[in-house]
């Protein structure tokens, strides 16, 4: 019995001379097998994800041919503003170019997609205006949509022509679309003028026109007058009005 257990101890002995002998050996095969399995789970899930994102995500492919284009940013600038300036008409029978107001917006992508507006900021004379000070709101024309910018003296619109844009080569709808802008600023806005969109409208001003007209003649005069401020110092590169927006396309069909 005594002898049995001398060579248990001594095999001991020689386990543990033979570890620290080869101590960093071991070591090095125990990290190689432990960085193999890690390199081995990381390369399967990240295979695992690559299949997946593959095959669930189609790419977007826009084409905005813009007035100005920064990083995806539309810039509408306006180098001249004050009452009685010359309106901004769109000409439907005229190209979409920037002499027109107008920017065409093509899907070159893999999916249909429906069209929308995302207005950042607008400045007016020099300073950004706080979001309090205007109102956009959106509304459906025939197929496509309408945006207008309310708050100020001058009239602005932004029109989509066609909100849904289909695939490339798609037979079922046109995946070409324009986006334009008219503004309208009077120099005097008479009754008649009130009276002629309150018969084509129903705006909520309408019930109440007499106080509303009071209203606007005071926006008017509180903005000419800063108009005027304005182009007292104004630099010639300085532009009366700017705009960033930003097209906003989302999936219409999953594919």
């Amino acid at each position: 019995m005594k002898k049995q257990d001398n060579k248990k101890a001594n095999n001991k002995s020689l386990l543990l001379i033979a570890i620290k002998r080869h101590k960093v050996g071991l070591l090095v095969v125990i990290l190689l097998c432990m960085l193999s399995s890690t390199l081995a789970w990381f390369t399967y899930n990240t295979q695992v994800e690559t299949d997946v994102f593959s095959n669930k995500v189609k790419a977007w492919n826009i084409d905005v041919s813009s007035i100005d284009d920064d990083e995806g940013k539309i810039l509408i600038d306006l180098n001249e503003l004050y009452p009685g300036r010359t309106s901004i008409v769109y000409d439907a029978n005229a190209d979409c170019d920037e002499d027109n107001h107008c920017i065409t917006i093509t899907n070159e992508g893999e999916m249909d997609g429906k069209i929308s507006l995302i207005f950042d900021k607008i400045e007016l004379f020099g300073a950004e205006e706080a979001a309090s000070s205007y109102t956009i709101t959106k509304k459906d024309v025939g197929s496509g949509e309408e945006y207008d910018v309310t708050g100020y003296a001058f009239s602005l619109k932004f029109v989509i022509l066609n909100k849904t844009v289909y695939r490339a080569g798609s037979n079922v709808g046109p995946s070409t679309t324009k986006l334009y802008y008219e503004l309208e600023w009077k120099y005097e806005k008479e009754q008649s003028d009130f009276d002629s969109e309150c018969a084509t409208s129903a705006e909520d001003y309408c019930t109440n026109l007499a106080s509303f007209i009071d209203h606007y003649d005071t926006i008017d005069t509180a903005l000419g007058e800063r108009a005027y401020e304005y182009h007292k110092t104004k630099d010639p590169d300085d532009k009366d009005l700017s705009i960033q927006l930003r097209i906003n396309i989302s999936e219409i069909n999953q594919p």
